[in-house]
């Protein structure tokens, strides 16, 4: 499974209009809310703040991934937003985020949004990356950023070690 399977280039905003944590979740959602990917915004948008008021979601290095499990969603949804400037997301690390990757799924897609998790985290973690990223001017940037890795570098570690990340991840959930 690839990220760019799930995220479609109106998924991705560049920059983000917001500058704090909870208003760029609402924008996110609401971009997915935009796009006719989700049911109820509002279900959809306090599912993800609960979530991240339980606990961050920001993984250190400048990358968030707030997410939630809801009915909103009717399948497992994901977009991207790259912030204008560092944003205090309460990371693990202290520092700011500048990429945030939201992703909604229906209550019933727990083992998929797991494994999407862990893909965003293996394929978003790698530095060179999530700096390419973040100096992306547009959204079509970001998308072919990521379509472009996934394709060359990521596919070569998912053949070296193709669920280790995702039992990894499932721990800590």
């Amino acid at each position: 499974m690839l990220l760019t399977d799930i995220l479609r280039p109106r998924g991705v905003k560049v920059p983000l209009e917001g500058d704090g944590k909870r208003e760029i979740i609402a924008e996110l959602v609401a971009l997915l809310a935009q796009n006719g990917d989700l049911e109820e915004q509002q279900e959809a948008l306090g599912a993800v703040l609960h979530r991240e008021d339980t606990r961050t979601t920001a993984i250190g290095n400048g990358l968030a991934i707030p997410h939630a499990k809801t009915s909103a969603a009717t399948e497992t949804v994901m977009a991207i937003g790259v912030a204008r400037a560092p944003v205090d997301f309460d990371s693990v690390d202290g520092l700011g985020v500048t990429v945030v990757v939201l992703l909604v799924s229906p209550p019933e897609k727990s083992a998929a949004h797991i494994q999407v998790l862990a893909r965003i985290s293996r394929i978003l973690g790698a530095d060179a990356l999530l700096e390419k990223i973040a100096a992306c001017r547009s959204a079509e940037d970001v998308f072919e950023t990521i379509r472009r890795y996934e394709r060359t570098v990521a596919s070569v570690r998912d053949r070296e070690h193709p669920t280790r990340d995702a039992e990894e991840l499932s721990k800590s959930l």
